[in-house]
């Protein structure tokens, strides 16, 4: 999970990331990939499920609270920022 972090990390800094979707799928990726290579009910892959679901609720929380066009960079860094 480190590398996959720091991929994510090195994308969001060099400001890869199109749109803040792109973001979230990289992260929900990450998750899927953890519960997929991990043991059932295993620490890693519970940690994994309780991410899932605050990912998905907190960038349901930043997508609403947000313009039309919302600056991908700072929604990135705040949501890497609250998951990490």
């Amino acid at each position: 999970m480190v590398r996959i972090k720091s991929s994510v990390q090195s994308k969001k800094s060099k400001k890869l990331y199109e749109s803040f979707e792109l973001f979230v799928t990289d992260i929900m990726l990450m998750l899927e990939n953890c519960c997929a290579y991990n043991e059932p009910k295993s620490d890693l892959w519970l940690d994994a499920i309780l991410l899932t679901k605050y990912t998905v609720d907190l960038s349901r929380k930043i997508t609403i609270n947000c313009n039309p066009e919302p600056a991908v960079v700072p929604l990135c860094q705040s949501m890497f920022d609250q998951i990490m």
